[in-house]
């Protein structure tokens, strides 16, 4: 019997038996002790690599537990309200989040257009991107910032529209919102 053990850890024993009354030589026996500190090695391998397997997979039902959660957080449940009109806006909601359309959200502070904005981002293709939410409020303030930087942005700005940069869609919005950016 030799023991199988690697950095201190006993993880058990290697049995070898003869079929004959011959006793296993010194140069027979050296080699299986050689062989004992592989069999070790690879033994201890296979236990880190089953730990590390069920560790991933604990991982991967934390993941979706918490992605679930936070779709639950962030979906229809979180909007309450049984009225026809909610119902007809969840219906819009199923309706247009599918489609590439661009929905503009208007109403007044409070009545729930950043949960609405939500559960289309939710059920439409682009589900696994980041979902930004943007104070309008706050646009024509920026936009002043710019008209008055103009000259500075100008030839970046001509460049990102023609490049379709991230900036694309901040000229598109300033001109959308009026402005007149040559």
């Amino acid at each position: 019997m030799i023991p199988l053990a690697n950095r201190g850890r006993a993880l058990g024993a290697l049995v070898i038996a003869r079929t004959t009354d011959v006793s296993f030589s010194p140069e027979d026996l050296e080699f299986l002790a050689q062989v004992s500190g592989q069999i070790a090695i690879a033994v201890e391998n296979a236990l880190a690599y089953h730990e590390i397997s069920e560790l991933k997979d604990k991982l991967a039902q934390e993941k979706l537990y918490l992605e679930e959660e936070f779709r639950n957080e962030m979906g229809f449940e979180r909007i309450i309200g049984n009225s026809s009109a909610l119902k007809h806006v969840l219906e819009l909601v199923n309706t247009v989040a599918p489609s590439a359309s661009t929905v503009l959200l208007l109403g007044e502070t409070g009545t729930g257009k950043e949960l609405i904005a939500r559960a289309i981002h939710d059920r439409s293709r682009r589900t696994q991107r980041t979902f930004i939410k943007l104070n309008c409020a706050a646009i024509p303030t920026y936009l002043e910032v710019l008209d008055g930087q103009r000259s500075l942005y100008n030839a970046e700005l001509t460049l990102a529209e023609a490049q379709g940069s991230e900036y694309q869609s901040l000229v598109q919005l300033y001109k959308a919102l009026g402005g007149d950016w040559k």
